[in-house]
C-alpha cells in the first residue's frame, strides 16, 4: 500500500506504544507523558504529525490517493461505493472515536 514509514510512536523512546489500541487513543497517552497541553501549539502540532504519519505507515504515504483511503474503508468494514476521497472521509468519520481518525484532527 505504499512506502513503510516508521510509527510516530516509535519516536519517543521512553513511551512505549500499546499496539492495540487507536491512534487517538494512543496520541493522548502520549500527550499526558510528554506533558503536552490540550489545545496548546506544541499539542496541535504533534497532533497533526501524529495523524499524518499513522495513515502513511498504514495507508500509504499519499493522502491524496483515493486507493490509500479506500484502503482505510476497508480497514473499517465499510462495504458502500467510496469513489472519492470526501466519500471515504465522510464514511469513516461515521465510526466511534475508537477507531484511526485522519484528516480534520
Amino acid at each position: 500500500m505504499g512506502t513503510q514509514v516508521p510509527s510516530f510512536f516509535s519516536s519517543f523512546q521512553t513511551f512505549t506504544p500499546d499496539p492495540s489500541a487507536s491512534t487517538t487513543s494512543e496520541f493522548a497517552r502520549l500527550a499526558q507523558h510528554m506533558q503536552w497541553k490540550p489545545g496548546s501549539k506544541k499539542y496541535r502540532e504533534m497532533k497533526a504529525e501524529c495523524f499524518s504519519l499513522e495513515f502513511s505507515t498504514h495507508y500509504g504515504t499519499d493522502a491524496t490517493k483515493l486507493e490509500n483511503w479506500q484502503g482505510l474503508c476497508a480497514e473499517l468494514g465499510i462495504t458502500e461505493d467510496v469513489g472519492s476521497i470526501t466519500k471515504c472521509r465522510k464514511v469513516s468519520k461515521e465510526f466511534p472515536s475508537s477507531f484511526v481518525r485522519v484528516g480534520d484532527e
